[in-house]
């Protein structure tokens, strides 16, 4: 067995009419992927399925042997529309990720968690809501539970970048790679 091998097998899937996958067969090993075509071919729709969040298709998705039927801690995603809980400061935010893998956060957490909102441009913001910032520091703030992720040997970006200027673009790029 491969490391961190995460397997999608016989993988088929519609919506009525249009078929998205037919024997779709692929094996991820450690790296970067990035999945590329146009609008409505199912590339959101394929990264929730492997992130367990849809269940309408047939064939499998493994993770080291472990057959993903449902949402699991060892794949994180970051959805397209952001997924910040509004009820929640940024600093917590972040750390929620801690308790998706029911882990304490210690005070060199906290600070980490802070270091990452910091190179996100978000230091000055930490005790805001979501509502209070604007729509591209909130994709920034979905992306710091991601980055500061030890845990998940998959981690899904949907979209990481589409309401970024240039300049926070090049930013989250550099520091996805650097994650990875």
């Amino acid at each position: 067995m491969k490391n961190n091998l995460l397997q999608v097998k016989n993988f088929n899937m519609a919506f009525g009419e249009n078929i998205l996958f037919t024997n779709f067969e692929y094996d991820f090993t450690p790296g970067i992927y990035v999945l590329s075509g146009p609008s409505g071919v199912g590339k959101s729709t394929l990264m929730r399925i492997i992130a367990g969040l849809e269940k309408w298709y047939t064939g499998e998705i493994i993770l080291n042997d472990k057959k993903i039927i449902d949402t699991t801690p060892d794949i994180h995603m970051v959805h397209q529309h952001y997924s910040s809980f509004p009820w929640l400061n940024l600093l917590k935010n972040t750390l929620m990720v801690y308790k998706g893998h029911k882990i304490k956060p210690t005070d060199s957490d906290v600070e980490e968690a802070k270091a990452i909102l910091g190179k996100l441009g978000l230091s000055e913001h930490l005790d805001k809501l979501p509502s209070q910032i604007s729509g591209g520091q909130d994709q920034r703030l979905s992306l710091a539970s991601a980055l500061i992720n030890k845990w998940s040997p998959v981690i899904l970006y949907d979209e990481p970048t589409s309401a970024l200027d240039n300049d926070n673009d090049k930013l989250i790029v550099d520091m996805i790679k650097e994650h990875q």
